[in-house]
């Protein structure tokens, strides 16, 4: 089977189990977001251990269900049904998925922000307040560095980005010219 077809599924299926405007649904949300940045920081480790012939079954049952139980304890059922089903390789999959339906159904806009050097409190309330008026109040950041990036930020929303660094000050100079 494939394994988009593995997460959609499962996404699905956890999406099925939220309520709007519900604080247990907003801890999934934000539970699989902070696990799905372990697993990807981890990524090829946790898949190597989930196929390893020499780790036991119940070993791996236990770290996986550690795992979740420290970062995202909410989502622990969910992380167990994956593993029954021997789905677990999906998870980070299926969670960002997950993420992302659920964003769609409660009408939430996720934005990165990217940023030469950290962005003081005042300069992201800002951003956060300009980007509310353009698309609603439904707006998510996250915030990160690019030290390659000479000075200002970009906004990346969906597939559009907005570019307010020097490089593309430039790069928008050059191409006028």
């Amino acid at each position: 089977m494939n394994e988009g077809r593995v997460s959609v599924r499962y996404a699905k299926a956890l999406l099925a189990t939220v309520k709007e405007n519900d604080a247990a649904a907003r801890a999934l949300y934000d539970g699989a977001g902070v696990l799905s940045d372990v697993l990807l920081q981890i990524g090829s480790e946790y898949r190597k251990m989930l196929q390893s012939t020499v780790i036991s079954e119940a070993e791996k049952r236990g770290f996986v269900e550690r795992m979740v139980n420290r970062v995202a304890p909410e989502l622990l059922p969910f992380a167990v049904l994956m593993y029954r089903h021997q789905r677990s390789e999906y998870l980070d999959r299926a969670l960002r998925m997950f993420r992302n339906l659920y964003a769609v159904r409660f009408g939430l806009v996720r934005a990165h922000v990217v940023s030469s050097a950290e962005l003081s409190e005042s300069a992201r309330n800002r951003i956060l307040s300009f980007l509310q008026k353009r698309l609603g109040a439904g707006v998510e950041l996250e915030f990160s560095e690019d030290q390659n990036l000479i000075g200002g930020f970009t906004v990346e929303v969906n597939d559009a980005l907005l570019d307010c660094s020097v490089q593309g000050e430039l790069r928008s100079m050059l191409s006028e010219l």
